[in-house]
Order: structure tokens, then sequence, then C-alpha cells
């Protein structure tokens, strides 16, 4: 019975920070301020260092930081 709970316990956090991750994905995940720099360097043409500054802001991975710039990149054409 003990087990069940605790892999009870250990599903719903793993839900619970999944819908979290998620969300700030959504969101993109910085502050207003870093937002609008890295929009000034897509409109810049430079999607690589917007990346990367995304990526030095959130700590995301790779993946993630194309993933969420690329969204941004392409709602600006």
């Amino acid at each position: 019975m003990k087990y069940v709970v605790l892999l009870l316990v250990v599903v719903i956090l793993f839900l619970l920070l999944t819908r979290v991750r998620e969300a700030r994905l959504a969101r993109g995940g910085v502050s207003a301020g870093v937002r609008t720099r890295i929009e000034g360097l897509l409109a810049g043409g430079r999607e690589a260092d917007a990346v990367a500054a995304y990526r030095k802001e959130t700590g995301a991975s790779a993946a993630e930081a194309q993933e969420v710039v690329g969204r941004w990149a392409a709602g600006r054409r």
C-alpha cells in the first residue's frame, strides 16, 4: 500500500511539472525586456543569436529554444 501511494505521488508531481513546463514554453518563459531584445534580434535576421539569447536567459535546451524562437519568428512573418 505504501508503494502505491508513493507511486501516485510521483505520477502527480510528474504531471504537474509537465504542465508547468508546457505553460512556460507557451509564454516563452521570459520577461518583457528579454522578449524585446530577442524580437530585435529576429527583426535583424539574427535568429541564431536570438536562440542563443533565449537559452542564456532561460536555461532551455537547444531544441526548446529553437522551438520557442521559431514560433516567435513565424509570428513575425
